[in-house]
């Protein structure tokens, strides 16, 4: 018995059944993918901004606190709200308590100052930062 042959002279251009879904399954996979990338790049970012805000904030407390007279440095506490200004009312997102120590005990006139960052400070669990710097009275 003798195969049969297919006829080619029918035959339509196109893609096969198969060919369509491997393209599907491919196109799929490479969506997936950069949709997680997404989610990675829309975290960097937000903590990018959050540290640039946290820098922004931390320049404006060293200034003010090289603006009181070195002896009467005490710990404080700023808000801010949540495009970095300095703030006393309820829209406060950001909150920084200072502490101070001496570098040295036994050679005065070189303080650390801490600076602790919190925020949102509506949350019952909050992000923390910590900065340090130093002061001098002169």
């Amino acid at each position: 018995m003798v195969a049969p042959r297919w006829n080619t002279s029918n035959r339509q251009p196109g893609f096969s059944l198969i060919e369509v879904v491997i393209a599907l399954g491919i196109m799929g996979f490479a969506l997936v993918s950069i949709l997680g990338l997404m989610t990675v790049g829309l975290h960097s970012s937000k903590t990018s901004r959050e540290y640039t805000l946290l820098s922004a904030m931390a320049q404006e407390v060293i200034a003010d606190v090289r603006s009181q007279p070195y002896d009467t440095l005490a710990t404080q506490t700023y808000t801010f709200d949540e495009e970095g200004n300095l703030t006393t009312g309820t829209d406060a997102v950001y909150e920084c308590k200072t502490q101070f120590a001496p570098v040295n005990p036994n050679q005065p006139g070189l303080t650390r100052v801490s600076l602790q960052f919190s925020w949102p400070i509506q949350a019952a669990k909050r992000q923390t930062y910590t900065l340090n710097a130093s002061v001098t009275p002169f």
